[in-house]
């Protein structure tokens, strides 16, 4: 049973919003948060493609 609730809690990603909550984090940095690790993972996708 508590096998089958941590996965649904790891499926809707419930853990790292709570992380994300537990501080305030303005607009500003969100975007700018959000725009480094689109670029981090553009550039891991980058890499395993060759």
């Amino acid at each position: 049973m508590i096998r089958r609730f941590n996965k649904g809690v790891v499926s809707e990603r419930i853990t790292k919003i709570y992380r994300d909550k537990m501080h305030f984090i303005s607009k500003s940095e969100q975007r700018k948060e959000k725009r480094r690790r689109a670029e981090r993972n553009r550039r891991k996708k980058m890499s395993r493609s060759y």
